[in-house]
């Protein structure tokens, strides 16, 4: 995992970057550490730090094609760990909104693995506080909002 992740960086030419991969209990987590070149790798809004997982993803499919590989994360210079907290952050602000007397709140569109993010602290308190979440329009885009709405007893 980690020599397919170097051998991509340096044929992205990005010299000096470092790749450390470790293992997690969902699969594998791998590092790079591209120097000065680190906004570059992680692209607008972290896209081309996806293009750059998936591309990892599928050399590995590619290598492992009878048995299903494990789940990889890649980060670039901890941007995935801020990602995921501002998510949370985000999720905390729309439950505070609610439960402040908004009837409904819609977050910017998401992708599905940020919408699970979200919905974690949600599935909690849909449990303490009778909340639920609904998905947008799932069958039309990949992107979709996230509405809250406070269930009245």
């Amino acid at each position: 995992m980690k020599e397919l992740a170097q051998g991509l960086v340096d044929a992205m030419e990005f010299r000096g970057a470092t790749v450390v991969a470790s293992k997690t209990q969902h699969g594998i987590r791998v590092g790079v550490d591209a120097g000065e070149f680190d906004s570059l790798l992680i692209g607008s809004d972290g896209e081309t730090l996806s293009s750059f997982q998936h591309l990892v993803t599928r050399m590995l499919r590619a290598k492992m094609p009878n048995s299903a590989p494990p789940r990889l994360e890649v980060d670039v210079a901890g941007f995935r760990d801020r990602q995921i907290e501002g998510l949370r952050q985000m999720a905390r602000d729309l439950m505070g909104e609610i439960e402040g007397g908004t009837p409904e709140v819609t977050t910017d569109p998401l992708p599905a693995s940020e919408r699970r993010i979200v919905h974690r602290p949600i599935l909690i308190a849909r449990v303490r506080r009778q909340l639920r979440a609904k998905d947008g329009d799932a069958f039309r885009r990949r992107r979709c909002r996230i509405v809250f709405r406070f269930r009245q007893a």
